[in-house]
């Protein structure tokens, strides 16, 4: 059965009815375990606890009699796991390949709100708000918007170290119960997620999976983002680096840094790819799911 459509549909009704749970008291992670325990099969997800909290995993076993292992699908900080905007059509996809998925939601981040930040601008260096007032229809890609380098940090220090934690926390607690499925270990991750799931597995903080699947990695901060191409390249493991045109320019901007330096650093079995079409379409999550069982394929597994 394929469960992504039925989470997808329980987090609209969620979102739709009158009082929405007084979601403005109600913590994300609790939230997210009443949204799959009214919707899912028992057997289908599963109850971590992460300190004296709790999360829950949604799992999808493997539709091929051989299975490969576990995919453990850690979406973008900020949002629900089996949202749209997550990577829960990505998991059904996988597990035709033979992949048993662990959707995963990742720890929030309470951005540093009360910042001067300087306007973004467009490649030209007109104020991208400027240049919609001028001609709402000639708004640059945002492939071609730079991001401000001066703003003050939205990631503070004591914020950037309790991330790290909650991560750690997160992460030990799905490797207990991958566990429970033998084979490979595979780790996909989206943006800020994958930054900092990538930087802990160069630390060795994290039990290290086989390899790790990046899709959009940035940090949305100047002097934290240009240390991404380091920490992919000096990664143990191999990594698969993923992107696409209409990704944030945190993670566009470091693109073409993040391929040299894994050469540079003779890097086995790094791979980049750009995912072409819109984001969270069907077909760019087709494409996506062929572009990991090849790159898995070449390595033979």
């Amino acid at each position: 059965m394929r469960l992504f459509p039925l989470v997808l549909l329980l987090l609209n009704s969620l979102l739709c009815s009158p009082d929405s749970w007084s979601q403005e008291h109600i913590d994300d992670l609790q939230k997210l375990k009443f949204d799959v325990e009214r919707g899912l099969r028992p057997e289908t997800f599963r109850t971590l606890l992460l300190g004296e909290e709790e999360t829950v995993v949604v799992i999808q076993e493997s539709n091929q009699a051989l299975s490969k292992g576990a995919a453990i699908l850690v979406g973008e900080t900020g949002k629900n796991g089996a949202s749209e905007s997550g990577l829960a059509a990505l998991a059904p996809l996988l597990n035709d390949f033979g992949w048993t998925t662990i959707l995963v939601t990742a720890p929030s981040l309470d951005f540093d709100t009360d910042q001067d930040s300087n306007p973004v601008t467009s490649a030209q260096g007109t104020p991208a708000s400027d240049a919609a007032n001028t001609d709402p229809n000639n708004l640059p890609p945002a492939n071609q918007r730079i991001p401000s380098y001066s703003s003050t940090p939205i990631i503070s220090e004591s914020l950037f170290t309790q991330q790290e934690q909650d991560f750690q926390l997160l992460m030990n607690a799905v490797e207990q119960e991958r566990q429970n499925y033998p084979g490979f270990a595979l780790v996909v991750a989206q943006g800020t997620s994958a930054a900092w799931l990538a930087k802990l597995y160069g630390d060795q903080e994290l039990p290290e999976p086989d390899a790790i699947v990046t899709i959009g990695v940035n940090w949305p901060q100047h002097e934290l983002n240009i240390l991404v191409p380091r920490i992919l390249a000096r990664a143990p493991i191999p990594v698969l680096d993923l992107y696409n045109q209409f990704d944030s320019d945190w993670t566009l901007t470091t693109a073409k840094e993040r391929k040299v330096e894994a050469i540079k650093s003779l890097k086995l079995h790094y791979r980049q790819r750009e995912i072409i079409g819109p984001r969270f379409s069907q077909q760019q999550y087709d494409y996506l799911a062929r572009e990991i069982h090849g790159w898995l394929t070449y390595m033979g597994w």
